[in-house]
């Protein structure tokens, strides 16, 4: 009888174990998925951000208010609409963006931090300006099952060069970084 109850009592212990190992995996898959859209989105935001052509406008800042929550959609489209559209049209701007690395922070069900680091260039009538590692610290939250970004402050860039229309550089030092919380980056 003890025997028959010992065996029991390991059967028991060993089911527990492996359901506890079980939720523990599942939790942990869960978290990696979740750190993974979380870095996907970001990435995909900050490319949206310091990416357009002056003649598609629009298009750009659909993919920017596509990836971002209600209350920064609004912070942006009022940036956009109230000069950063004409500005890009007077200067006949096209801009395009990559991503370097993105670095999660804490990422929970509803909410997490990212860090973005971007390379970008603006060609325009003023010039060509390059930006080499741009860090953009973003918030995000999640709204019915999606990640979107609420909040972007740029953090500075590695450097940041200007060459105008003539070949004159200007620029190339290290860019000292000063926060700033700004839609247009």
């Amino acid at each position: 009888a003890w025997g028959r109850a010992g065996v029991g009592l390991l059967l028991v212990a060993a089911v527990a174990t492996a359901g506890l190992q079980w939720y523990r995996a599942d939790r942990a898959a869960q978290e990696e998925a979740a750190r993974q859209a979380v870095e996907r989105q970001a990435g995909e935001f900050g490319q949206a951000l310091l990416s357009y052509d002056h003649e598609h406008l629009q298009d750009a800042r659909n993919r920017v208010l596509s990836l971002a929550s209600e209350d920064f959609a609004k912070t942006y489209d009022v940036a956009f609409t109230g000069g950063l559209e004409g500005v890009i049209t007077k200067l006949k701007a096209d801009a395009s963006a990559t991503v370097r690395a993105v670095y999660l922070g804490d990422v929970d069900e509803s909410t997490a931090r990212a860090i973005v680091v971007m390379d970008s260039e603006v060609r325009s009538s003023a010039g060509t300006r390059r930006v080499l590692g741009s860090h953009l610290d973003m918030r995000l939250v999640r709204k019915d099952g999606t990640w979107r970004v609420t909040e972007v402050t740029s953090i500075g860039a590695a450097q940041e060069t200007m060459t105008d229309p003539d070949g004159r550089q200007q620029g190339g030092e290290a860019v000292v970084p000063t926060p700033g919380a700004s839609p247009a980056g």
